[in-house]
């Protein structure tokens, strides 16, 4: 072998040992990269959640109303074919029940659990509770009493049914429920009447509105003025 072969070889050698020493360098470059990008990311996502756990500790969700261990009341009445009815007794499930009547003519919403509670706090809860009583879309059965349907006579004009809320006793107008009663979201103070009338019927607000006073919720407010107006029921 010449010289100049020798020495070609050596160059050869020196720089395949460059380039190997270049990659690894790369590696280690990419290699330290990747972990100290790793580290940033662990340290941002741990800083995030402990400030979402401090901003939920000092801004807790809001609960929807009534919880349980409140305690609101809300009037209610049943007018049949323009006569308004008796005061529902009190069921003898009305130590357990959280939403349930005592017998005044007020339904007491102190929901006793979550199926009592918050959004289910609607009329449907109160007349499931009740023994006796059914309250479906066009019929009304009061405990004891005959079952009315859409079409049924009062005299010799057909009834109907329907729902009627006064959101206080300062509300001069019963407004309509227009849904299935049991949807109806009970609130506290309100009065509220189940009707089974004629459509050309007015609707009275119930009379154990004026007991609010007495029995006024926890979350409630002042008692106001009562109201003296009435609902014309709708076709």
């Amino acid at each position: 072998m010449s010289r100049k072969q020798a020495a070609g070889g050596a160059a050869r050698k020196v720089a395949r040992a460059a380039a190997a020493g270049s990659k690894a360098s790369a590696g280690v470059r990419k290699i330290s990269l990747g972990w100290y990008g790793g580290l940033a990311a662990v340290v941002v996502l741990g800083s995030a959640s402990v400030a979402y756990s401090r901003y939920q500790s000092l801004h807790p969700a809001t609960k929807t109303q009534p919880t349980v261990g409140t305690h609101w009341v809300a009037a209610i009445g049943f007018d049949v074919c323009g006569k308004m009815q008796p005061n529902l007794k009190k069921p003898p499930n009305a130590s357990v029940a959280g939403i349930t009547t005592l017998g005044d003519g007020l339904i007491h919403i102190s929901p006793k659990n979550s199926s009592e509670a918050g959004a289910n706090a609607t009329l449907g809860t109160f007349v499931s509770n009740y023994p006796g009583l059914v309250l479906q879309p066009g019929k009304l059965h009061l405990p004891g009493g005959k079952t009315y349907t859409n079409g049924s006579l009062c005299g010799k004009v057909p009834g109907k049914l329907s729902v009627w809320t006064w959101s206080s006793l300062a509300a001069t107008h019963g407004v309509l429920h227009r849904s299935n009663p049991d949807s109806l979201r009970l609130a506290n103070g309100e009065a509220i009447t189940v009707a089974f009338v004629p459509s050309s019927a007015k609707v009275p607000e119930p009379a154990s509105r004026f007991s609010l006073v007495a029995g006024a919720g926890s979350s409630g407010s002042g008692a106001p003025a009562a109201s003296s107006g009435a609902a014309k029921a709708k076709g």
